[in-house]
């Protein structure tokens, strides 16, 4: 009984050890989200690289509060998904997403990952802006 109870635990951590890292994982939901083209060209025209702008935003996110951090990773994760039905379109992604939540009949549910995903367009609006205004440095 003892063996079985360490080799169910050596192979959570095995698992645990082979999972990305939070900041692994959002930093590659955020590069996928910036192959869009018309995401990418606002990161660009602000003269910063995808891979600048995604190491900032990881940062921030994560640095939210926890139950922040957790919508905001949740709704970038999301749009990340959902693009694959959009053709990689994530403002396509979005717009169905907001048309869900406003129909006849949407759940809270429904209502609610909107405006996660909403809050979330505002605050990497806002992580950009921020960007631009210390010169192309992260502020956090």
């Amino acid at each position: 009984m003892i063996r079985l109870s360490f080799s169910l635990m050596a192979g959570a951590v095995v698992l645990t050890a082979c999972a990305p890292s939070p900041e692994t994982a959002l930093n590659a939901t955020c590069n996928a989200v910036m192959a869009d083209p018309q995401v990418r060209d606002s990161v660009v025209r602000a003269g910063l690289t995808v891979e600048t702008y995604c190491d900032c935003v990881t940062t921030v996110l994560l640095a939210l509060p926890d139950n922040e951090s957790a919508r905001a990773v949740e709704s970038f994760e999301l749009i990340e998904t959902r693009m694959a039905d959009h053709e990689g379109d994530a403002e396509a992604a979005f717009e169905a997403i907001r048309d869900a939540a406003r129909a006849d009949g949407a759940t809270p549910e429904m209502v609610a990952t909107y405006r996660n995903l909403d809050e979330l367009g505002d605050q990497l609006d806002l992580i950009l802006d921020e960007i631009e205004e210390a010169g192309g440095t992260c502020p956090a």
